[in-house]
């Protein structure tokens, strides 16, 4: 695991994201809760995890991070996928409608600090995930135990 310290400047540019993206899916009607344990319209802290768990990412690998708002199926940082919990033992998800192909990498969210627990290809993930139907759709479910060290793609 490998552990990035975002500062308070960071941490604000992401959470302004977070709500760029989230007021601009609320404005399309897209249902941006179908993928988030609460299925609460009060709940944006997934949303601010998930970018600061990309800008993380981004530090890692010492790339800019685009801040992409409404770009869904567009790598999040670089050519990679990221996945965000809250979770210490949490798990990678990959849905049906990601790409086999993309690589993603699974961030562990305890602000300010963000440890990066690995990464899986997609065709990986549907190979030893565990399936689930928790959020409405088959998903897979791959603990942290399968996945890579991200060093290796450095």
């Amino acid at each position: 695991m490998h552990k990035v310290n975002l500062t308070a400047p960071e941490l604000r540019s992401a959470a302004n994201v977070a709500i760029e993206r989230r007021i601009d899916s609320i404005r399309r009607g897209l249902n941006v809760q179908k993928h988030v344990e609460s299925h609460s319209w009060n709940n944006w802290d997934g949303e601010i995890n998930g970018a600061a768990a990309e800008l993380a990412v981004a530090k890692y690998f010492n790339v800019h991070w685009d801040c992409g708002v409404g770009t869904f199926k567009a790598p999040d940082v670089g050519n990679f996928q990221v996945r965000s919990t809250i979770y210490p033992n949490g798990k990678l998800i990959f849905r049906p409608n990601d790409s086999p192909e993309d690589i993603f990498i699974l961030v562990i969210c305890d602000t300010p600090v963000y440890n990066i627990s690995g990464y899986i290809s997609g065709a990986e993930a549907i190979e030893c995930g565990r399936i689930d139907t928790k959020y409405g759709n088959k998903a897979w479910f791959v603990d942290q135990d399968f996945l890579k060290d991200i060093k290796d793609l450095l």
